[in-house]
Parts: structure tokens; sequence; C-alpha cells
């Protein structure tokens, strides 16, 4: 997960400590905080019920968490895609329909679209929100955001009524136990609560026919024949145009209302009425006129807990449509008549494209015997919407103002809330209020609210939207009661999603606009920029401490973490035994681990879920011009690969998820485009070799080297790709070129790399795993565990002796193909001789390391011999890899050293712990067989550290002269870790041998010459608080740490890096 850790990085002096602090585990309920583009369907949550055309700028941010912001990052930069919401419902409905994919995308939704836009599956779910929110100073408006679908049998309205009077109640209760206000209020919309929208839209058809003409521009007002048709029973006249079954449903939604209002009033809870499209809208305008008449009524003598005479059913006033100034006057004028307070919500509106193409259709569709506006019903422009907001915002201030006068008190009383993401019209609202006397400006600068104002002026913004503005209203006034507002929807994910799907669509001008999605992503990537400025001022770290395992059982590298130290004493002490050591290393928390089936997971995980084939595609459409080129971007990448990376149940899916989305006409290439931009982009280097230049370029200029490797990965299943081997080959040679190219250009040592891992080099790597078990079978007996050391026996492969092999096993072929991969590798040895590039040799599986061993010793023997030619002179070329995790790893490095001593090379060691705890343990379902390759417990690996806690960093063993005259063979090494208390411990000593130094409390100092023989590694992607800490407190005169930088074109790669 993405945490915030505002840890210094570890001093030498405290390293136990230190190591600790930058393994924390991460708290599993906030590591789980996912991302998946699947949930843009769920953009809709981010303007569901939202009835605002328009934005702002940026007002003072309020306090929030990184990991927050991060999923708002996320989460807007996916609604900031048009496709993803224009199909949005079809993607959902493809997902829930695909065995296994439901699950997974639902789980996903629900840790980023509905974590930053709803409250909860139900009302108790929303009750820590809201607390929240009240402490903050806001109020709460809830919804229950669950839509009622025609095409769908069963009575989702029924239910949905029954919600919203639970609504009630549970607002009422809440308020109850608060002081100050009652300021948690219900919204309802009314299509919701019919068995067919249909009625609302047949019953505006009738309206509208009914009214005496008007030059209230379409949709209308309210007339006295609109409430009429509620006073007539079920059982009355037909009335054109509308059915038995429309009138039934009508009045059922009308009598259900009346309960809901009547409950509302006497609990103290506001209920506003959500305005729709046009077509709806005067028939919503009748309902809200009738319950008006009856329920804003004073309330003198009732029981109702609403105070002021303030109403408690709101209408909701669009100021895009063309008819609201007049409208407005209208229902101020109906209120005054009958004697009721209104109820106002004033927003912008949310349906303008919508609208647009209405109007079109009826100007289409239109007869010659039918009068169709010449207009549309909004304005076309946004300066007249702003203005007509601005205008009826003043007019209401005005108006109450003159009510409150006690010489000559204006009817009606009003109620507003301000539905509105724009800054400037909250401002202008506020000098309103200040300038009519219904706040002034105290001692503080903040506006001081008129007692009882409180009750009748507020705000509103939706939950997970403009929280910087919510929290500016918040902070700017001071009232007895909140003034401010969150619109919070709740409801169970699978009932709230088709709803928000669709109000995704319906609300495009929102999400696209000033103040949309682009404008909130901009912001939140503005608010991680600033707190980690912030922290930075202060001598602090900033870290993403996210999962860096890449294996599916972390327990392989955990088991092995500290063989590595005990391995180093045989660096040091090459012929002595080592003794039992103990060293206490990170508990199953640290992220260290790396199999390839994990890895694998890692990228397919995405693909398939069209989750990532979602996500992604934000960064396509995000704006490069206006948005700073910063790390923020890498930053937030890595929260959700690693977010996804998290959940077990993904990874565990991930194949089948990727033949899935491999299969689906029109996925592949959307999956592989968001691939590419995600688990790709933060993995991989490029396609190609050119391709990673400007990576390792920064890399360098960061002073950080590069490993390169190009991934393209054997199939084990198939025994091996024979079209590829060859091309792969011909990759190793071009590496070797390209790095040493790079290198000519650069000063200092040589520090590009190329790692090449064997069993991708053969037309089958069974021929390698053949090779392994004939030597496995030949070689004299000896004490080292399985997979054994190699010797001057193995050489006989490469001798050009068939008869003992083919006895063996291996075939003709397998004779063959080995004998060509020695030749290559031969080549490639040669070859980066000349050009100053050393090459990593990979270790593999057991099975397949006995033939790795014996090349890597053949070619060590002839290329680690100290020499005038080529660019090495006495240091390694050929790096063998050790696995700290296997058994036979202290042995196995003692015997490389003699080895190296007789044959007069030097030797190339990259230790790492091991990547294939799982499948090496597979193969012994008995833990404590004797014959398992690996640690079986804990204690068996602490045993190898031993009380001296010594690692391979002594001055005769990197070249430094000694006072002792013993002769010791010469080694380069590469640590190859994620552990930070490793490199502390490991730097340590390098001071305890007289290689390095301190300068002052935080740098370590490295001797001249030990930088070309010692340095430290970490993946690509991860672990770069360790690569950066070890950057800034390691000085020596070329990088010390170099990043394992993976290659090759995504169809490979996502077999290979993933793999």
């Amino acid at each position: 997960m993405l945490r915030t850790c505002t840890r210094r990085a570890p001093r030498m002096g405290y390293l136990g400590h230190s190591a600790r602090q930058l393994h924390t585990t991460p708290n599993p309920l906030r590591s789980s905080r996912l991302a998946l583009g699947l949930g843009a369907s769920a953009a809709g949550l981010g303007v569901a019920g939202m009835t605002i055309y328009a934005d702002s700028n940026t007002a003072p941010p309020g306090a929030t968490t990184l990991s927050s912001l991060a999923r708002s990052y996320l989460v807007y930069s996916l609604c900031s895609v048009p496709p993803l919401v224009n199909n949005s419902p079809s993607i959902l409905k493809t997902c829930s329909n695909i065995p296994g994919l439901r699950e997974l995308s639902e789980a996903v939704v629900r840790r980023t679209f509905f974590a930053q836009f709803v409250g909860g599956d139900s009302l108790p779910d929303t009750l820590p929100l809201i607390t929240s929110l009240r402490q903050q100073n806001m109020g709460t408006l809830l919804v229950y955001s669950v839509e009622a679908d025609g095409d769908v049998k069963g009575a989702q309205w029924e239910k949905n009524v029954q919600e919203i009077l639970s609504s009630v109640n549970f607002a009422g209760d809440f308020d109850d136990t608060q002081s100050g206000g009652r300021k948690t209020w219900v919204a309802v919309k009314l299509t919701a609560l019919l068995p067919s929208p249909d009625s609302l839209k047949r019953l505006s058809t009738f309206l509208l026919a009914s009214r005496p003409k008007s030059n209230v521009p379409y949709p209308g007002t309210p007339d006295v024949t609109d409430v009429a048709f509620f006073s007539k029973g079920q059982g009355s006249l037909p009335v054109k145009g509308l059915s038995s079954e429309d009138i039934t449903a009508l009045h059922e939604l009308y009598q259900s209302l009346r309960q809901i209002c009547a409950q509302a009033k006497k609990r103290g809870v506001r209920i506003t009425v959500d305005a729709e499209h046009s077509w709806y809208q005067p028939g919503i305008d009748a309902f809200v006129t009738a319950l008006s008449r009856e329920f804003n009524q004073p309330n003198a003598g009732s029981e109702s807990k609403i105070q002021n005479g303030q109403p408690v059913v709101y209408g909701t006033y669009q100021a895009y449509l063309r008819r609201t100034p007049l409208h407005l006057s209208r229902a101020m004028e109906d209120a005054k008549r009958h004697g009721y307070s209104l109820g106002v919500k004033l927003v912008r509106g949310a349906y303008h494209g919508q609208e647009i193409a209405y109007h079109e259709r009826r100007m289409a569709e239109s007869k010659s015997d039918i009068n169709v506006e010449p207009y549309p019903a909004v304005w076309l422009r946004k300066e007249e919407t702003d203005r007509c907001f601005d205008e009826a915002a003043e007019l209401l201030i005005r108006h109450t103002a003159s009510s409150l006068d006690p010489r000559r008190p204006q009817q009606p009383k009003l109620g507003m809330l301000f539905g509105t993401h724009n800054k400037q019209s909250c401002q202008k609202v506020l000098d309103c209020m200040v300038s009519s006397g219904l706040a002034h400006k105290n001692e503080e600068g903040l506006a001081e609210v008129k007692t009882g104002v409180e009750d009748m002026v507020c705000f509103g913004q939706l939950y997970g939207m403009r929280d910087e503005l919510t929290n500016w209203i918040a902070s700017v006034f001071k009232s007895e009661s909140p003034m401010a507002f969150k619109y919070l929807p709740y409801g169970a994910l699978a009932e709230v999603m088709p709803y928000l799907s669709r109000r995704a669509i319906e609300n495009q001008s929102v999400l696209s606009g000033e103040g949309g999605a682009a404008e909130e992503r901009r912001r939140a990537g503005d608010l991680i920029q600033a707190l980690r400025r912030e922290s930075s001022r202060e001598g602090l770290d900033i870290r993403v401490t996210i999962p860096t395992t890449r294996s599916s059982d972390l327990r392989g590298l955990y088991k092995g973490a500290t063989c590595m130290y005990g391995a180093g004493r045989l660096l040091r002490h090459e012929r002595c035994q080592l003794a039992p050591q103990r060293l206490k290393h990170t508990t199953r928390g640290s992220h260290t681990s790396r199999n390839s089936q994990w890895r694998a997971g890692t990228l397919r995980i995405g693909l398939g879920t069209c989750a990532l084939s979602l996500s992604a595609i934000a960064t396509i459409y995000a704006d490069t011009e206006t948005e700073p080129v910063t790390s923020l971007g890498e930053l937030l990448r890595g929260y959700f690969v690693y977010s996804i990376c998290s959940v077990p149940t993904l990874v565990n899916w991930s194949p089948t998820i990727l033949e899935t989305c491999a299969s689906v006409p029109g996925v592949r290439e959307l999956s592989q485009a968001v691939v590419r931009r995600t688990f790709f982009a933060q993995f991989v280097g490029g396609d190609t070799c050119e391709d990673t230049l400007p990576l390792i370029t920064s890399l360098r200029e960061q002073n950080k080297g590069t490993l390169l490797a190009y991934s393209v990965e054997v199939d084990e299943n198939q025994g091996g790709r024979a079209d590829q081997w060859k091309r792969n080959v011909e990759e190793m040679i071009a590496s070797v070129e390209f790095a040493g190219n790079f290198e000519d250009t650069r000063k200092g040592s040589r520090k590009t790399w190329v790692a090449i891992k064997l069993s991708a080099l053969v037309p089958s790597a069974d021929s390698l795993k053949r090779m392994s078990k004939f030597l496995l079978k030949s070689r004299p007996a000896d004490d080292v565990p399985f997979p054994g050391t190699p010797g001057s026996f193995d050489m006989v492969v490469f001798r050009g002796v068939k008869e003992p092999l083919i006895k063996a096993g291996l075939t003709e072929e397998d004779i063959e193909s080995l004998r060509v991969l020695y030749e290559d590798l031969r080549t490639v040895c040669n070859r980066a001789k000349e050009r100053g590039v050393r090459l990593i040799f990979d270790a593999e599986h057991t099975w397949y390391q006995p033939g790795i061993d014996a090349f890597v010793l053949a070619l060590s023997r002839e290329f680690n011999k100290p020499s005038s030619s080529g660019r090495f002179n006495e240091q390694p070329l050929v790096y063998a890899t050790y696995q700290a995790y296997l058994k036979r790893t202290p042995l196995h490095l003692a015997r490389s050293i003699e080895d190296a001593q007789a044959f007069g090379y030097t030797l190339g060691v990259k230790l790492v712990r091991g990547a294939y705890y799982d499948k090496e343990t597979a193969e012994y379902p008995e833990s404590q067989s004797p014959n398992c390759p690996v640690w079986a417990e804990k204690s068996q690996t602490d045993a190898l550290s031993g009380s001296q806690n010594t690692i391979p960093t002594g001055a005769g063993w990197l070249g430094k002269p000694t006072r002792t005259s013993s002769p010791q063979t010469d080694i380069g090494i590469l640590f190859g870790t994620h552990n930070a208390l490793s490199c502390t411990y490991i730097l340590e000593n390098l001071v305890d041998a007289g290689l390095a130094h301190r300068s002052g409390d935080k740098e370590v100092v490295i001797a001249d010459g030990v930088e070309e023989r010692l340095c430290f590694g970490q993946l690509y992607g991860m672990r770069d608080d360790l690569t950066d800490w070890m950057v800034h407190t390691v000085k020596a005169n070329s990088p010390m740490v170099l990043k394992y930088v993976p290659y090759g074109a995504l169809a490979d790669a996502s077999d290979a890096v993933l793999g």
C-alpha cells in the first residue's frame, strides 16, 4: 500500500531499529486500496445525483491522507477518459457475466471508486463517516443510490421507498445525539421510486398539455391544475396519455412521499427532491409543490423538530434552464400565497448534453400542428448559466435578509442549499450575506453568521469531490451549526453500480468540464506534491511502503534472509568452516521475495480484469502539456500496481484472467495498451535496448548504475521455444554492445552490466535439465547439499566427449544445443570483455542449477583471469549468482573461492536470497526432508549468521593490500537485496574492515577502488526508497547501486518479466 512514512533514513549507529522502520508492515485494512479500471463504470459515483454544471479554481486544501489522495488521483484519471465513461455500462455488464471476473472486479471497484464516492453499503456503514464529517463541522445529505430498472422484474422501487424511510429515521437518530442544528438531511430521486420512470414522463406530458399558456420557457412552472391531479382518487376518470397503471403508480408514489415527509417533519430531517431531465421535470415540480404546500407550513403546535419555520421539502432549481428566473419567482409567489416556507436547492445542472440532444430530436420529429420551442431548455453558453446562478443566489439572499427585518418582514420564508463546486459562486454568496446583514466579518476575518441564519443558508458538494472547497466553507464561516454539506450516496455495491454507471454518462459535462475529473486529478497531484515538499522541508522522507514481493510465498526469501551474511564469512576466511551463527532477520512483514509465479501474476492480473484495462488509459488521455513533469505519476502508478499485487485472489487468478481477456475481441488490444502504461511501465525499461536509453541515462544522472536483462522467458510447459533462443543470443550481444556504447559516453567506472538467463538461450530448457541430472550422477561424491557444487569434472561437457553424456540420457540434440550454447556464451563474453561490460548469470530452479554452475565455472576460468587485454584487468567479467536460501550455499561459496584461487581467476559473486521457494518445496512435501534444497526453518537460516555477523568485505578479498601474507583471491560482489537491514549491516562492516569511513553521522565514504569490486542492486520499480537512501548515504567515485532493468516487447516480456 501507499503510506506516508515520516521516518528518517537509517543511521549506521542504529542498525536494527532503522531497518525495522524501513520494513514496517502495512496495515492490511489500508494496504488493500486497489485500483481497477473496470471501476470506470463507477465514474458516475462522482456525479451521482449531481446537478452542478461548472467549477472553479483551487481553494485552500484541507487535511487528508496520502493514500486517499493517491486513490483520488487514480479515480479521476479514469473519469477523465470519455471512452471509459461512455462504455462503462457495457464494460460492467461484460465483466459481471464472466465467471470469476465478477467477484474480482467488484472487489477492486469497492476499494477505488466505491471508496471514493460512496459512504457504505448500508446506513450503519455510513455512521463513522458522517460522524467524522460532523466533527469537521460538516453536515450530510444522505442519498440511497439504487435505481429502479424497468427491464428488471421485481419491486426494487418499493424497497427504495422503505430505504428512504429508514434514512429519515437514521438521520433523525444521529442528529438526536448531536448538538448545534439538525444537519443530516435526505435526498430523494423520484424516478427511482416508481415501477417505471415512463409513468413520470407521461405525467409531465399531460401536465404540459393541460396548463394554461405561459411565458415561462419549457418545461414551464407548476400551475393549479398540476396539484389538482393529486386530489383526484385512483378511481377517477381516465387521464389522457396515462394508463391506469400509471395513475395507480403515481398516486402510490404521492402517498409514499407524504409518509416520508410526515416522518421527516416529525424527526427534524429535511428532504431535498433531486432535479432530473426536463422531460420528467413538470411531474417532479407538481409533486414538490403539493408536498411543500402541505409540509412546509409553519410548525406551530406540531411535533416537528425543525425550528424557525424552516421548510421540510426542498425543490431543486437548475440554473442552466432558461426558465429558472421566472420559475423561481413563481415558486416564491406560490409560497407567499399559500403561506408556506419555500425550500430551494440551487444548482447549475447536470444534463446539458442530453438536453441539447433532446431538443434537436424534438425538432426533427415535430409535426406542423405541434409547437416546439425554437431554443433548447438550457442556456447554450456557460457564462449564461453562471450569471443565472449568481443572480438567483443574490435574489434569495436579499429576500432572506428582508424576511428577517422585524419592521417589514417579507414572505415567504426561505431555506437555501447552494449546491455548487464553484469557488467564485460560494465567495459571491458569502459577500452577499455580509453586505445584506446576514453575516459580518469578525476580528479573525471569519464570516460570523447571524443567529438563525445557519438554519436558512448552507452549501453542498459531492462526497469525494472538491473537498478543499468544502473545507474552506467549513472554516470560513463561524456559526452555531455546519454551513457545509457533503452529498453522500450509499447502497450495496452490486445495486449501486448500474445506477452510478448510467449517471456517469448523464453527467459527462461535469466530468469533462472545468473543475471536472481532470481538474480533480490535478488537484490530488498538487496536494501530494505539496505534502512531499512539506515533509522534505522538515528533513523527513516520504516513502512508498508497498509489497515488493514477487513470490507467492514469502517464506522462501525470509528463510534465506540472513544466509547471505553467514556465507559472507567464507569470503574472508576461505578455508575455515562456517561456525554456527545467529542473526535476527526481518519478519514476514518484510518485502523481499521475488518468485516468478508472483511476478507473472503481478502483470497478468491487471490484464485480465478490465480493471487494468481501464485504469492506465487515463495516462493516455492525460493532459501532458498542462501537468508538470514530475515523479508523481510514477509514485501513483506504483501505488496502483502494488495495490493490485497485494491481493492474493487476483494473483492466483491471473493466468485465467489473462487467457480470458486475450479471447475477448477488442479487450486484448485494450488490455495490452493499459498494461503497457501500468505494470510494463513500472517494471520494464522499454521494448528494446534503445528504448531504455532515457531511463538508464536518468539513472546515471541519479548516480545509479544499470543491470540490463532481456526478459524473454522459456516456456517450461512446452520445453522451451525453439524459434526464440537464437534471437535471444543475438539480443544478448546487442545488449553488450549497447551497454558498451553507453559507457563510452560516461566518465568513471563502467556500471552498465548485462544479465543472462541460460534457460532462455537453448532450444529446449530440458537439455539443461538433463545435463544437470548427468552432472549430479557423475560427480565425485562430496558433502555439498543438493544441487551440489561444480568442479573440474563438469568440464567434460565442453570437451566434445559424447559417449558418457548419451549414456546418461542426453540426446544428440541436447549435446549439440549445449555445445552451441557454450560457444555462443564465449562469443558474448569475448565481446563483453572488449567493451568493458560485466555479465551476471542468473540463478534458476535447482533442477537447472548444476548445468548453469558448470557453464559459469568454465567461463569464469577463461574470462575472469587477470590480463592486459580488455578493460577489466583484475576485475571479474563473469558473475555467478549464489542463492542464500539454498542449504548448499556456505560450502558452495567456499568451494568457488578455492577454485578461483587454484585456477588464478577473480571470482564474481552476485549474492541474493532466492526466488523459487514454493516450487522447490513442492518437490519435497515433507519440509524436513534431507533432500529438500532450501532451508525448512527460520532457525536453520539464523544459525548461518553466527555471533560475528561478518560479511564478504574483507580487505584482502576486495583487492586492498593487507598485512597478512596469506594468498587470497580477488572477489567482485553484487549484493542483490531489498532488505534495508542487509544494506546497513554491509556498510557497517565495510567501515570495520577499513574499506570505508564515516563522514559525519550519515555518510559512508567508500575507499578508492572498492567501488569497482562491490555494489548493491534492487529491481527497477521496487524499493526505490532503499535505492535512493543508498545513493545519498554512500559516497564513492562511481555508482554503488544498480537497478535491474528488464526490457523486451510487451508480448514477450509479459511472460518473462512477469513470469
